[in-house]
């Protein structure tokens, strides 16, 4: 089974919350990369990425001199240990999803979910299911389409939970 301590990169370039977003377009490219984890008094606040200056500023006619990063990363990040596999690491991109919508799920409603959402979309046995799932969140088509599927899956079983008790009572 693979940890991320066996994926993970370890010369990590940061920067800070108070850089330009030219800046740290500089940085990206120096260093041929596509984001920067944004680093506050030692710890990780955020990300930024390539995807957050196209969709937060480029598409938004802002100018990159003038925005922040804190403006535009994506916060907060989503830390965990080197030791974490890579399906724990990619059940950890969906609590944050479900969080972001505002859905909180037991442990085993959260598995049952991961489950399905990876065998619909298609992202089972994918080395990068993390990556693949989390990149599927930030595109607005399959974002939608996410959303619509956590959403028949929760119509779909929370009626199941519902009929069970009723048939119970």
């Amino acid at each position: 089974m693979l940890l991320v301590k066996d994926v993970m990169v370890t010369d990590v370039v940061t920067v800070g919350p108070d850089v330009n977003v030219k800046e740290a377009v500089r940085v990206m490219n120096d260093f041929e990369i596509g984001c920067l984890i944004v680093v506050e008094d030692g710890k990780p606040v955020g990300i930024v990425t390539e995807r957050d200056v196209l969709k937060r500023v480029v598409a938004e006619g802002g100018k990159p001199e003038e925005t922040l990063v804190r403006d535009i990363m994506s916060k907060p990040p989503i830390v965990i240990s080197p030791e974490t596999s890579l399906v724990g690491m990619s059940r950890a991109v969906l609590m944050g999803i479900l969080s972001e919508m505002r859905v909180w799920l037991s442990e085993v409603e959260a598995e049952e979910l991961y489950h399905e959402l990876l065998a619909y979309f298609g992202l089972i046995g994918a080395a990068e299911e993390c990556q693949a799932l989390e990149s599927a969140w930030k595109d607005p088509y399959n974002r939608q389409e996410i959303e619509e599927f956590i959403k028949a899956w929760l119509r779909r079983n929370r009626g199941k939970k519902e009929e069970a008790i009723a048939g119970v009572v």
